[in-house]
């Protein structure tokens, strides 16, 4: 690919994941095409100081790494018509992807990456993907797609197929189309009306509203641990998602996770994630046992939910955008 205009890569973190997001950056600084430039944005809700030095020292140049405090844009934007919202600031802190075209007017395309990923090659290629008119690119959710419970949760209550449901963890997005097409406002709609309740919040209003402008990418560009529908691992993953809780920082034998510990030592923050690693206790991995175990309890709860959004729209709610 040759070099065009800057590459926006939108991230959302706090203190907790500041070591992880240190080594997704480290991971696309050393993949980044020199002759390209790259622009990291931070979103977060009063990152640490001291993180967001380390953070930024790890930018070169070519890989720029800004950081955005999202209080006072965020209030900004809930200004106004929405300043009745049910729901209070924090509460809409997970859905700060969904703002992301609003809040850039200056960027017409964009990546979204969650803190728990590495990439293995110059993100540049995905950004030059054609989306096709579609708002959307990502890739099916295979945690999800492991479980008759949770497939059943995608498909009846968030009403969509299991194979074209995303995972929102990596997004390429057309911002200048989720602009023209008023997404911010169109959730705030829903989320004031009907607060629907979900296993993946974020991710489950994104699939709930843009399902049918949702370009579905090779799974290589959201590569999980678990991969239920391929038996085994792919050779050449491009961008490797520890999704959930199959995190090379907490447990052993996680698959592909010799990927993650390759940028480790160059992340600034290697004797933080040892000493993660080492203190991941017994407590711990019973708390993720548990989470797992309420996870598919509530998914299977929501899909007899009369109030889901499947059978909204049966109700005639216009979900989709």
């Amino acid at each position: 690919m040759t070099a065009t205009r800057t590459i926006p890569l939108f991230f959302a973190v706090d203190d907790r994941y500041a070591p992880y997001l240190a080594v997704t950056l480290t991971s696309i600084i050393q993949n980044s095409n020199s002759q390209q430039q790259y622009e990291a944005i931070v979103l977060h809700d009063h990152l640490a100081p001291e993180h967001q030095d380390r953070l930024a020292k790890l930018a070169t140049d070519n890989v720029h790494v800004r950081f955005v405090q999202m209080g006072d844009a965020f209030a900004q934007r809930m200004a106004n018509d929405h300043s009745e919202l049910r729901c209070d600031y924090h509460t809409l802190t997970i859905f700060f992807r969904l703002f992301i075209a609003d809040m850039f007017p200056e960027y017409d395309k964009g990546i979204y990456l969650d803190a728990d990923v590495v990439v293995t090659t110059d993100i540049a290629q995905m950004f030059g993907l054609d989306l096709h008119g579609n708002y959307l690119g990502g890739c099916m959710d295979t945690y999800l797609a492991d479980s008759p419970v949770t497939i059943a949760y995608v498909e009846d209550a968030v009403g969509v197929p299991m194979q074209s449901y995303i995972n929102s963890g990596v997004l390429l997005m057309d911002l200048a189309a989720l602009r023209q097409c008023n997404l911010g406002d169109r959730f705030l709609a829903l989320l004031q009306q009907y607060d629907f309740d979900t296993i993946a919040p974020d991710q489950d209003y994104i699939n709930a509203l843009v399902h049918d402008h949702i370009l579905r990418l090779d799974q290589t560009w959201n590569t999980m641990p678990t991969l239920p529908t391929m038996n085994q691992a792919l050779t050449r993953p491009n961008v490797i998602h520890f999704n959930l809780f199959a995190k090379p920082w907490h447990y052993d034998h996680v698959m592909y996770s010799d990927f993650f510990w390759q940028y480790v030592p160059d992340s600034g923050y290697a004797d933080e994630i040892a000493l993660a690693k080492r203190n991941y206790s017994k407590d711990d991995v019973a708390t993720d046992d548990a989470n797992a175990e309420e996870l598919v309890t509530k998914a299977t709860a929501l899909v007899a939910d009369a109030g889901n959004f499947k059978h909204a729209n049966e109700r005639g709610v216009q979900v989709r955008v």
